[in-house]
């Protein structure tokens, strides 16, 4: 029931923000991005739901909260980036001399690197400040990859 309610407040962030970009922000770059591509914007939900899965609450929620101020801080920057570029040149110079610049808008640049930084964010987070007794799954591979390891070594020193 907990497990649930956690999965369930990390899926109101996601279908706040779909049904946001859908009804109201359509025609804005980003948000319309988001409510065009359901399939490839759905891959987003499902890593923090993994998250919860591994009892990674903290992790799945910055995630979550990232995604959010990823869209909105892109959306933003991406705006000023081509209201300085369009200051600095006359459209003439933009059509002649840079037209890659005429369409230039790297919010999702920055949303990719503002959700990677809250991903870190979220890690220190859950390691440091809610500690479980559970062991993180970088812990459980780890102890997977030795114990492979030593296997093999031993049936290789056997052979010989």
């Amino acid at each position: 029931m907990k497990r649930l309610f956690k999965v369930l407040s990390i899926l109101c962030i996601y279908v706040f923000i779909y049904l946001i970009s859908t009804l109201y922000l359509e025609e804005v770059y980003i948000f319309g991005w988001t409510s065009r591509v359901f399939r490839q914007y759905f891959l987003v939900w499902i890593i923090p739901i993994i998250w919860v899965a591994f009892d990674k609450y903290a992790l799945a929620l910055t995630l979550a909260i990232g995604h959010m101020a990823g869209l909105f801080l892109g959306q933003y920057i991406g705006d000023l980036q081509r209201a300085n570029i369009r200051l600095q040149y006359t459209y003439e110079e933009l059509i002649n001399f840079h037209p890659g610049l005429v369409n230039q808008h790297n919010g999702f640049i920055i949303w990719v690197f503002t959700l990677f930084g809250f991903t870190i964010i979220g890690i220190l987070l859950q390691i440091y400040v809610f500690k479980t007794n559970e062991p993180s799954l970088f812990d459980i591979i780890y102890e997977s990859i030795k114990k492979f390891y030593t296997n093999v070594k031993a049936m290789i020193s056997k052979r010989k």
